[in-house]
């Protein structure tokens, strides 16, 4: 197959603006070049794997890959027949390098497409609620950059400052030169002005003032960089807070900790209430070699047990790739009672086409046990599918009735290794919340040094046992989730810290 490259537009940072063409591209991409500017969230959110990702962002005043070697990488790829994605922040073709991207690609035959997107001026428009036109004030708008190729600055700014609405992009670092220009062609001094930066996304932040204030005090807009500057009556009727504001995670950063693939819809959720996670898997469950051996062996008279009892979703994804890689179904289990932790495991029996015949209330291991202690007799088998860090109080609790209770510790959680640097990397101020959702990970978080960013940060565990291995190492759950599953950990900071709640 023919390589070929894709310019997509990524947006102004918000995941779920992306058109659905442009996903479909994305999960067949076989590389993935990509702005530095895109939020590392929005990777997350659509599931993109590490291994495809490649950095091209150039940042002003830092080192980065020069354009030249951009479209070097992009041929290169594309001459070993991959299907390459250029991915641009907003839209490729509106105020960035695409058409040259383009040019290059033409001269050395390589098939391409281009998928456009959200810019941040609908960006601008859609979160900040400022409208571009308006039938009382602006019947149009004029968009301009105040960084063109020959950086000579020149624009007609008599005709610009006749504009009703002018929009200024890549102008914050001149935001001094670009107002003094319009003044000087006759623009009022008492024009509304705003800047906005990182539109669509949680840390989205403006700055409202009038003309002749950006004309002489510029420094109080750099915080704003890169941004947008609109000029006109339209940039005073935005509200004092607009509907994403008001969304009851707004702004708030939170760690996940989970395992990697398990934060997908936990991702989604937050960001869809405003939120903006920071993704730190630091434990991955992996099969643990005796205990597949084990199973391997047992699966043949799994029928002579009368319950198996899953402790957690991975048992079970861990237990059915087991059944299957032998040569059995889930119709082998068709004598056999099964026992589920909670509602997420049940769903992920459900996968496989079996309901759960028992679910505690409460879905923790103890709960589990004590609804086991009601149903069970001296004479049942029970097999316990758990993680080999598991405690033995599950054993212990049911063997008060039954004799036969076996631990078969199928999986293991491996500490993920690039994890220590990413938590040294973050810093106590970037973070808001610090989610965990299993006392392994807890105790991962401890021994890389994670306890530095406790300090001014609440900490929320999904159970009480989670919330007790917290405070072995001295620290306390600010937040405990009820249910005991990761959409009542959503709910509960929801409830529990948001400054909106009702």
């Amino acid at each position: 197959m023919q390589g070929k490259v894709y310019l997509i537009g990524a947006g102004p940072g918000e995941p779920g603006l992306l058109p659905s063409r442009s996903r479909q591209i994305l999960k067949q991409a076989d590389v993935i070049f990509h702005d530095r500017l895109i939020p590392p969230y929005f990777f997350d959110y659509h599931s993109l794997p590490a291994r495809k990702l490649v950095d091209v962002g150039k940042l002003k005043n830092e080192p980065g890959t020069s354009q030249t070697n951009i479209n070097k990488k992009m041929i290169a790829a594309a001459e070993k027949d991959q299907i390459v994605v250029r991915l641009k922040g907003g839209d490729p073709l509106i105020f960035g390098r695409g058409f040259e991207e383009i040019e290059k690609l033409r001269e050395n035959s390589i098939p391409f497409q281009i998928i456009p997107a959200v810019s941040s001026l609908q960006g601008l428009a859609s979160h900040l609620e400022v409208p571009l036109t308006h039938r009382d004030f602006s019947s149009g708008i004029g968009i301009i950059t105040a960084h063109t190729a020959r950086d000579d600055f020149k624009h007609n700014w008599e005709a610009l400052a006749q504009l009703e609405t002018l929009v200024v992009f890549m102008g914050v670092t001149r935001a001094k030169q670009v107002a003094r220009k319009l003044l000087a062609a006759g623009k009022p001094a008492n024009t509304p002005s705003l800047i906005a930066a990182r539109l669509t996304r949680p840390d989205q932040v403006y700055y409202s003032c009038q003309l002749g204030e950006l004309a002489e005090n510029p420094q109080a807009a750099q915080d704003y960089r890169p941004g947008l500057i609109i000029i006109g009556e339209t940039a005073a009727q935005r509200p004092p807070e607009s509907w994403f504001e008001k969304l009851p995670l707004f702004g708030k950063k939170i760690l996940l900790t989970r395992p990697p693939g398990q934060n997908q819809k936990l991702i989604r959720q937050i960001i869809e209430l405003g939120g903006q996670p920071f993704t730190i898997p630091l434990l991955s469950p992996v099969f643990c070699r005796k205990g597949k051996n084990k199973l391997q062996k047992l699966l043949p008279d799994l029928r002579t047990y009368n319950w198996l009892v899953f402790c957690s979703q991975n048992g079970v994804k861990f237990f059915f790739q087991q059944l299957v890689d032998s040569g059995f179904d889930s119709r082998h289990l068709s004598q056999t009672k099964l026992a589920c932790v909670g509602s997420a495991t049940a769903q992920e029996l459900q996968k496989h086409g079996l309901q759960a015949d028992l679910i505690p209330e409460r879905f923790t291991t103890n709960a589990l046990g004590d609804s086991l202690l009601e149903k069970i007799g001296p004479d049942d088998r029970l097999l316990l599918l758990r993680a080999q860090e598991a405690s033995d109080e599950l054993k212990r609790q049911l063997e008060k009735v039954a004799t036969s209770a076996t631990q078969l510790p199928i999986y293991q959680l491996k500490p993920i290794t690039n994890a220590t640097e990413q938590i040294k990397e973050l810093s106590p101020e970037e973070l808001d919340f610090i989610t965990f959702t299993s006392p392994s990970i807890v105790d991962r978080f401890f021994q890389i040094g994670g306890d530095r960013l406790l300090p001014g940060n609440q900490t929320v565990s999904i159970g009480p046992v989670t919330a007790k291995k917290l405070k072995t190492h001295g620290a306390d759950s600010n937040i405990v989730a009820s249910p005991h599953t990761a959409e009542g950990l959503l709910e509960a900071l929801i409830q529990v810290y948001s400054n909106r709640t009702e």
